[in-house]
């Protein structure tokens, strides 16, 4: 069967006359039960008489709190359930579950065939809610930000009493109520719009299709991914396979230097557990290659002063100099900007080194930037700048290099990710949804026709002083460089044929 077109208007357009004026009924087929909470009575199999904090809700019974504790056991066994609910979390396709919300987490787990997914987020970390429908037409969903991104959660058949219970359990545990969403579903204006199109007559849908310049295309196939082999020693639960995303921060507009652009075989999110995850194998392995040792241990991940995910560690680097110290302690902070494991990933590491001179002046910051690539890849962009807090009269020395020492290790980080990739990576085929612009396909495939089908490496390394002579070279300046060299041979021709003439008379 061919994949399904749909198509908007950008901006509304009057109906023509006579156009049909009939409406649908867009009431969900869902009947919305009754809140399951009150203030009067309760059901003793499900819940305490106890009530959390001055709320009117209670906890659960320790049966449920003792379920609830078995599914997630990361969280705290302090950390008393309150209520769970049936819904489906939205991927790749609908994940049928349940949500179950604690003291200070909002967990979610599914379990399909054995394929288990579990999700935890921590009542801090949220920074809003806001009601959703599915498909623009049921209002049964319910979207959750947080710092680490947006999860949207559907079929709830009771939403509206859900969305009270969640925004008053998170203001009870210190969250900031003016960032929810109480302005209604995010659809509605995707219901008009279908309203308005079931009012349209053939010419109206004609027109409509020849004035629209986005027609979006939903693609579902069966396609190659790179999963994690079941022997390895990272984790990873996410999605394998997506479109192609993009980064809407550019280095190179904030005078960063690139220092690599790679395609890689996994997904973005694997290549961040690779490089930034839990498991520091990768980590102390490639530190290792660099004259490094005497690691500390690598910190969990904090909420700092900007509110981002940071996380440190020190460790000892060998320096080869002739002159001056030979090592110095690095003191690295990592970032993460932004994480988003369907659309983008953004971590900034930051090194520092007291021991070199000027070294409080000065530290180096190296950004990844993650993002996925065609044929459900990664695009990895690695940049890097010197942050300068003082000043200094070796800046330029230091400048210098440190460009050496950045591209060195960015080559040999990517020669150790293509090596962790060999030993924990192999492919599978799993169904992939994808939403592509029409126009943007016929640009996809001149790329792959002027790139011959392979993916693009770009690994940026020191040149030679007569290289970066040559590069400032423009044609003008070899014309006349040329030209010149014409006029001195002419002039020494002309000067050979007086020296003959002279010659002549005298003889």
């Amino acid at each position: 069967t061919s994949p399904t077109m749909m198509s908007y208007r950008r901006t509304p357009r009057a109906k023509k006359r006579g156009a049909s004026t009939s409406s649908i009924d867009i009431t969900s087929p869902l009947t919305e039960a009754p809140k399951p909470y009150t203030t009067f009575s309760y059901d003793t199999n499900l819940y305490v008489e106890e009530k959390f904090k001055d709320t009117d809700y209670r906890y659960a019974t320790i049966p449920r709190n003792e379920e609830f504790h078995k599914l997630f056991k990361s969280v705290s066994q302090s950390d008393r359930l309150l209520d769970d609910f049936s819904c489906a979390l939205s991927r790749d396709i609908l994940l049928q579950g349940r949500v179950y919300v604690s003291e200070h987490n909002i967990c979610f787990n599914s379990n399909l065939l054995g394929w288990v997914t579990n999700l935890v987020i921590p009542l801090p970390d949220i920074t809003g809610f806001e009601k959703t429908s599915t498909v623009g037409l049921f209002p049964n969903g319910i979207a959750i930000s947080s710092k680490e991104g947006k999860n949207s959660f559907a079929s709830f058949i009771s939403r509206d009493g859900v969305f009270e219970f969640l925004e008053t359990v998170w203001k009870a545990s210190g969250g900031v109520p003016s960032t929810i969403d109480h302005s209604g579903d995010t659809q509605t204006s995707q219901v008009s719009s279908l309203l308005q199109k079931s009012s349209m007559t053939s010419d109206d849908v004609e027109e409509e299709q020849t004035d629209n310049s986005e027609v979006v295309e939903e693609k579902v196939s069966s396609q190659k991914v790179h999963v994690l082999k079941p022997d390895s020693k990272y984790s990873y639960i996410g999605t394998h396979g997506h479109g192609v995303t993009h980064c809407p921060y550019k280095p190179e507009d904030n005078k960063e230097t690139i220092l690599a652009r790679v395609n890689l075989n996994c997904p973005p999110g694997v290549l961040y557990e690779f490089l930034f995850g839990s498991n520091f194998t990768m980590l102390n392995e490639f530190l290792r290659t660099q004259d490094s040792r005497d690691f500390s241990d690598v910190s969990e991940y904090e909420t700092n002063a900007d509110k981002k995910k940071e996380r440190h560690y020190e460790y000892i680097k060998d320096l080869n100099y002739s002159v001056g110290p030979k090592q110095t302690r690095c003191i690295v902070t990592e970032t993460i900007e932004h994480y988003d494991t369907d659309g983008y990933i953004n971590v900034v590491n930051t090194t520092q080194t007291p021991d070199v001179p000027s070294g409080n002046a000065f530290c180096v910051k190296t950004r990844y930037i993650m993002t996925w690539g065609k044929g459900n890849t990664t695009d990895l962009v690695i940049s890097y700048w010197v942050h300068w807090t003082g000043s200094s009269w070796m800046k330029s020395i230091i400048e210098k290099s440190t460009k050496g020492g950045q591209e060195s290790a960015a080559k040999a980080l990517l020669d150790k990710i293509k090596e962790v990739l060999e030993e924990n990576i192999q492919e599978s085929t799993e169904e992939v949804s994808t939403a592509v612009k029409a126009d943007e396909e016929e640009q996809e495939e001149q790329e792959k026709a002027e790139l011959g089908g392979s993916p693009v490496e770009t690994v940026l390394r020191s040149t030679s002083p007569i290289t970066t002579i040559l590069e400032g070279v423009s044609i003008f300046n070899v014309l006349v460089i040329v030209l010149l060299s014409l006029i001195v041979v002419l002039q020494f021709q002309i000067l050979r044929g007086l020296n003959g003439s002279s010659r002549l008379v005298f003889d």
